[in-house]
C-alpha cells in the first residue's frame, strides 16, 4: 500500500464515534504492515509515525531515527523486533488515540476568597502580589477556549483543621516540638503528639467549609458543567 494510501487511514478515523472500534484499528494496523506478515516490522512502524506526526499541510514532522526506535522498542513488549496486532492495540489504545483526539482541561486552583483578600491572601506574601489578577486571566482562557473539562479546586477545611494556629492549643504537642502551645504563632511549625506523631506548619484558619472565605471569587466564572474537587476536607482529628 503506497503512502498516499496510508495517508487517509488516520483521515478516515478521526471521527470519535469510531476511534474505538476493533475494525478500525485491525484497518490501521493492515494499513501499515506492507509485507503483510502479521507484524509491524521497524520500518513500517516508522512510516505510521511519519504520518502519525504531520502538520495541517500533512508535512511530517522531523522525527529522528532514534526516537522512532525508542518508541518502536515501548510497544514491542515481548522484544521481537516485531509489533503484532496485540502489541498495536496496546498502542491504539494507549497512544494513538491520545495524539488523533487529545483532550484538554483547564484546572483553576485554589481561587478563592480567602487566598485572594481574605485572612491567607497572598498579597500578604513577601512578593505582594494581587490574587485577583488571576481572574481575569482566567475568564478570559473560558471564553475564549474550548476545554473539554473545566475544573475547580478549592480547599475546603472543617473548622477544627489541625493546620489551624487557632486550634493549636486543642492538641497536645510532641516532646520533640522546638515550639509549645503558648507560644506557637502563624507559619511556625509544631510537632503534635497525635497519634500518629504530625510536624504540621500552622496557617491562620482559612476556608472553612460553606463560609465566604472558601467560595470562589465572585467574579470567577464558572463553566455550566464544572468539576469540582474540594480537598484538605479531613485532618481534624484530635
Amino acid at each position: 500500500m503506497d503512502t498516499a494510501s496510508n495517508g487517509n487511514v488516520f483521515d478516515r478515523i478521526r471521527d470519535k464515534g469510531t476511534i474505538f472500534s476493533e475494525e478500525k484499528m485491525k484497518s490501521c494496523f493492515q494499513a501499515f504492515d506492507k509485507d503483510r506478515d502479521g507484524g509491524l516490522n521497524a520500518s513500517e512502524f516508522g512510516s505510521m509515525i511519519r504520518l502519525l506526526f504531520c502538520n495541517e499541510n500533512g508535512k511530517p514532522y522531523a522525527v529522528s531515527a532514534q526516537r522512532v526506535g525508542e518508541m518502536f522498542a515501548v510497544f514491542d513488549s515481548n522484544q521481537d523486533g516485531i509489533v503484532d496486532l496485540e502489541e498495536f492495540r496496546n498502542c491504539w489504545t494507549q497512544w494513538i488515540r491520545q495524539i488523533l483526539f487529545p483532550v484538554s482541561a483547564l484546572l483553576v486552583i485554589d481561587v478563592q476568597n480567602d487566598f485572594i483578600s481574605g485572612s491567607l491572601a497572598v498579597r500578604n506574601c513577601p512578593a505582594g502580589h494581587d490574587g485577583g489578577e488571576v481572574v481575569p486571566v482566567i475568564n478570559q482562557l473560558i471564553d475564549t477556549v474550548q476545554f473539554d473539562a473545566v475544573l475547580y479546586s478549592l480547599d475546603w477545611h472543617p473548622r477544627n483543621h489541625i493546620s489551624f494556629v487557632e486550634n493549636v492549643n486543642n492538641r497536645k504537642v510532641h516532646t520533640t516540638s522546638k515550639v509549645t502551645t503558648d507560644k506557637a504563632k502563624v507559619f511556625d511549625t509544631v510537632v503534635f503528639e497525635g497519634p500518629p506523631v504530625t510536624l504540621q506548619k500552622l496557617w491562620p484558619a482559612h476556608c472553612i467549609q460553606e463560609s465566604w472565605g472558601s467560595k470562589l471569587h465572585s467574579d470567577l466564572k464558572v463553566v455550566d458543567d464544572p468539576v469540582f474537587i474540594h480537598k484538605e476536607i479531613g485532618r481534624a482529628h484530635v
